[in-house]
């Protein structure tokens, strides 16, 4: 199951009471707000769910293309990475 940005707005909407709109601007507002912390090399922290943070990777001097064979350098770069929280992790462990 994928959860969407509008469905994610949906149940914003039904669990504050508020219009659909505005709980889309606001879940809108909330993702924007987060990506520009990750941007910055910030870290955002949610309790109970988890916390994104942006790591740097280390260059490589050569990845093959499977398709071509050909072998190309690959720069350093940044990755968002997500690390569930404690109760997350606990639930899908007991989850499956």
């Amino acid at each position: 199951m994928t959860l969407e940005r509008r469905q994610l707005a949906e149940h914003v909407s039904v669990a504050t009471g508020c219009t659909d709109e505005l709980a889309y601007r606001a879940v809108g507002a909330l993702f924007e707000k987060m990506r520009d912390t990750l941007i910055e090399g910030g870290r955002v922290e949610i309790r109970g769910f988890g916390a994104l943070e942006v790591k740097p990777t280390k260059g490589k001097p050569g990845a093959r293309n499977p398709r071509t064979n050909e072998v190309t350098p690959v720069p350093p770069h940044r990755l968002a990475r997500f690390r569930p929280g404690k109760v997350l992790r606990e639930s899908l462990r007991h989850a499956g």
